[in-house]
């Protein structure tokens, strides 16, 4: 059975809760997947609002195409060593989840897990993290916020559908790209493209 991201979280909430010898490299591994598209939707909104930081939008790119590759892979974040095995208390996160639950059940009276292919396709998790990486490469290599928008939003709506399992937002997603990429082989395309 599909599960919503709030009931992910409320699960790693319990696994944290009381243990006092955890390190940051547990907690990753309790998100798996969903960890990592937390990070490329995080990281895709300064592209949506065409935010234009010279060396910032590159390492952001960078980012998306890494957690895209991990999430194809279905495995956690990646992260150095030397931060990874930093002791945390897993008393703070539970209670820092406890928050992060409230806000995604609310929202999840729009956005929740619809359809269940996804659950039962690891095709479909490997498909939609190459998609995101190759968001990621194109996001790298563009030099302009206006040609970016249209890669930040699949990105952003791909991230959405995979942490809520919502295969109508992941439609919505596949439709934006192949907009995209239409728009690139149409002479004189907007700006956009």
């Amino acid at each position: 059975m599909a599960r919503t991201l709030s009931q992910k979280l409320q699960e790693a909430l319990h696994s944290c809760h009381g243990r006092q010898g955890m390190i940051l490299f547990d907690f990753l591994d309790l998100l798996g997947p969903v960890g990592s598209a937390g990070l490329t939707l995080f990281f895709s909104i300064p592209f949506l609002f065409f935010a234009w930081i010279p060396g910032l939008n590159t390492v952001l790119a960078a980012l998306i195409f890494i957690a895209g590759i991990r999430i194809a892979l279905n495995k956690p974040i990646w992260l150095p060593k030397t931060i990874g095995h930093r002791k945390i208390s897993g008393d703070k996160v539970a209670h820092h989840l406890v928050k992060w639950v409230k806000f995604f059940k609310k929202i999840e009276k729009t956005i929740h897990p619809r359809g269940t292919l996804y659950e039962h396709s690891p095709f479909l998790q490997t498909f939609n993290g190459f998609v995101l990486s190759l968001c990621g490469f194109f996001l790298f290599l563009t030099l302009s916020p206006m040609a970016n928008f249209l890669q930040g939003l699949v990105v952003f709506l791909l991230s959405i559908a995979i942490l809520e399992e919502d295969l109508f937002l992941m439609l919505g997603a596949y439709i934006v790209l192949i907009f995209k990429i239409v728009l690139l082989f149409l002479p004189n395309a907007p700006a956009v493209t």
